[in-house]
Parts: C-alpha cells; structure tokens; sequence
C-alpha cells in the first residue's frame, strides 16, 4: 500500500475524528472524550445499512458501467442516480475514518497528558487501535474510487 495514501487517510481521518476528540478534551477533559466516544458510537443496524448504501453505490456504478450505453433513457437514469448514490455512498467510509481519527487523537492524549498510565502500553494499544480502522477506511475508500471511476 502506498505510503501517500496512507498519509492522506491519517490526515483525513484526523481532521473529521481527532480535532473534535482533541477539542472534547479541552472543553471537558476525560470526561470530554467519553462523552464525545460515546456520541460516535454506532450501533450495529447503522453499520449495516452504512454497507448497504456502499455496496448498493458499488454495484450500481458498475452496472452503469457495463450497461448499453446507446440507450439514451438508461443514460439519462443512472445520470439522475449517480450524484445521490455518491453521496450516500460516502457514509461507510466516513464512519471509520472519524473512528480511525478519534482513536489516534486518543493515543496521542494518552502519551502526551498521561505518560504514567500503565508507562506505554495504554497509548500504544490506542495506536495498535487505530490500524484496522485505517485498513477499513482505505479499503472502502478505495471502493468508493473504484466506483465512481466507474461511472459513465
């Protein structure tokens, strides 16, 4: 995997999960971050239906794709279709990059404001944590992309 891709995701990831993380933390301490943690949590129907939506944004591009395109009304169909499906089919990745954002600002208040917390070990796990949130957030990121370049 791509070490720029990479880059981006984190960066990503930290803009939409860790600033609020961070600012959570500033306003509230401790406190701040369960609750905001709390307030992100997602329960499993969400989780579903957000995968429903990315692989129904998958499928239809890609159909779209391989369609007969000398059809002018099926043209005209998935035209009308494309930019809704591409923003709801955002949400799946959306989702795990807040996760992925809000566990790497977690361990960086870990390392940073509680070195004496179990000495490495908590912030590290906060950081071992935020590695298949980012594999998920690349992966349906790339998903998404795959999709949309798919798009006639």
């Amino acid at each position: 995997m791509k070490i720029k891709v990479l880059g981006r995701e984190l960066l990503v990831s930290f803009i939409l999960g860790g600033i609020p993380c961070l600012i959570a933390f500033e306003r509230s301490g401790v406190i701040g971050i369960t609750d905001y943690l709390r307030a992100i949590d997602t329960s499993h129907t969400t989780v579903y239906y957000f995968s429903i939506l990315a692989l129904t944004h998958f499928l239809v591009s890609h159909i779209g794709f391989f369609s007969p395109r000398y059809y002018e009304k099926i043209k005209i169909l998935f035209h009308s279709v494309y930019p809704i499906l591409n923003d709801v089919g955002t949400s799946l990745a959306c989702l795990y990059r807040v996760i992925t954002g809000s566990t790497l600002a977690c361990g960086l208040l870990g390392t940073t404001f509680y070195p004496v917390l179990g000495e490495l070990k908590s912030p590290l796990c906060l950081f071992i944590l935020t590695v298949p949130f980012l594999w998920m957030s690349v992966i349906v990121n790339d998903g998404y992309n795959n999709a949309k370049s798919k798009q006639v």
